[in-house]
């Protein structure tokens, strides 16, 4: 140990020791230039009554033993601790409360029912839910059907009629017919107009529809407006 700093009384080598840190060297350094350990010295200077702090980086002196100087470190600890434990205290008048409603407890246990019952039938719900999902169809997505022609509906003898129609329905009846060609144009065209009929026969057979339609046959169609073909 250096002899100088042996010699000093508590006071100067606390001077001394203050004077180092508080301008950033460590306690262990300021041992080693004394010539001492670290250990040693932070146990002389709790001996007697001096304890670090870290904050101001210098030792200070607790006026006070070392039960008391235990207490004072954790005081504010304590204070911490016992102002939690009076905010979670429980409170008495809290405790209290209105007895539930019959009624109430009874609509608690339908409920409670209703959805025991939901959840047993859990696994049929899905099944329900998966197979409707399969079911379905996007609306984006178009069905492709099988086109088939019911020869029992169309009967009697063939016969010619000319009618006329727009260019672009004209274009779109033709390529659907080369696309259908394993049957008869006539019979396609019979079952266009007779599915057409079926499917609006209730709307359009009254009798203000009717004597419209008688009109609108003495009507003439503006040149260029349509084209007339032969089916």
């Amino acid at each position: 140990m250096n002899i100088e700093f042996s010699n000093m009384d508590i006071k100067e080598q606390i001077k001394f020791i203050n004077s180092k840190t508080v301008t950033g060297m460590t306690v262990v350094n300021v041992a080693k230039e004394i010539g001492m350990s670290d250990k040693t010295l932070r146990k002389n200077l709790k001996a007697k009554n001096y304890i670090f702090d870290r904050a101001k980086k210098i030792y200070l002196l607790l006026e006070s033993n070392e039960a008391t100087t235990k207490e004072r470190n954790n005081l504010v600890s304590k204070e911490v601790i016992k102002n939690d434990n009076k905010s979670i205290k429980p409170n008495k008048n809290t405790l209290k409360t209105e007895p539930i409603p019959p009624d109430l407890i009874q609509e608690l246990k339908i409920s409670l029912g209703e959805i025991k019952e939901l959840l047993e039938m859990k696994e049929q719900i899905k099944e329900v839910i998966q197979n409707y999902n399969k079911s379905i169809t996007p609306i984006n997505e178009k069905v492709q059907q099988d086109l088939k022609i019911d020869k029992n509906k169309l009967s009697g003898e063939l016969k010619s009629r000319l009618i006329k129609v727009y260019d672009n329905v004209n274009v779109e009846w033709i390529t659907f017919c080369k696309n259908n060609n394993q049957f008869k144009m006539q019979d396609l065209c019979s079952v266009a107009l007779l599915e057409f009929i079926e499917k609006y026969s209730n709307k359009y057979t009254t009798p203000e529809i009717i004597a419209k339609t008688r009109l609108k046959k003495d009507a003439v169609i503006t040149k260029g407006e349509s084209n007339e073909k032969k089916i």
